[in-house]
């Protein structure tokens, strides 16, 4: 029962943020786009889609460390954060876990997007 009530609010957040998606950056939709993937990833998909989703999360962590580091330095925080996301999530040398450990670890990963996203877009609102 929670999940259909979750998938309905994800629903009306979409309608609601439709138009300001299109004016976003594309890191912001970055984030916005992986981290529902995330989501999706807790319901019962075919094993193509867990494949896919290893290779999209590996390679946008790639991308988003790249950047922080290259902004912040070697340092970044959030640059390891990501490093060490898109080792969980590579596709070549996959990470063996349970399915209830693979749920609570694309939750978390789906937050930290969500987080990034929204934090990209009050960093936009300020400019």
């Amino acid at each position: 029962k929670i999940l259909p009530s979750f998938m309905i609010t994800l629903k009306v957040l979409f309608v609601k943020y439709a138009n300001k998606f299109k004016m976003m950056n594309l890191d912001t939709k970055l984030y916005f786009i992986v981290g529902a993937l995330l989501l999706l990833a807790l319901f019962k998909m075919p094993f193509g889609y867990y494949v896919f989703l290893r290779i999209a999360v590996c390679a946008s962590a790639v991308y988003i460390a790249i950047q922080k580091i290259q902004k912040v330095g070697p340092q970044s925080s959030l640059g390891i954060l990501f490093i060490a996301v898109a080792i969980l999530f590579n596709p070549l040398i996959p990470v063996p876990f349970e399915k209830g450990i693979w749920d609570f670890i694309d939750l978390a990963v789906a937050v930290l997007y969500f987080c990034m996203a929204f934090y990209e877009l009050r960093l936009t609102r300020k400019k």
